[in-house]
């Protein structure tokens, strides 16, 4: 199998990246979401990825990353 980057192929860009239009900014990072882009919906706030709407849990004390570890069982 073999994947080609799309800034090389342009499979999944638009035609025309200057006339992107932009939909929606992430809650979390600001960063654009354009036409065509999957996001995430939270309690009405956008993400751009799940990514983000996982760090935006954690910051707000809503959820929490731990690191995995096998317990001493002695």
């Amino acid at each position: 199998m073999q994947i080609e980057n799309p800034m090389i192929t342009g499979v999944g860009l638009p035609s025309d990246p200057q006339q992107a239009i932009v939909v929606y900014n992430c809650d979390y990072c600001n960063g654009e979401i354009y036409e065509g882009d999957s996001y995430v919906v939270y309690e009405g706030l956008t993400f751009c990825g799940s990514d983000h709407l996982g760090e935006h849990l954690v910051k707000q004390n809503l959820a929490e990353e731990l690191t995995a570890q096998i317990e001493n069982l002695q």
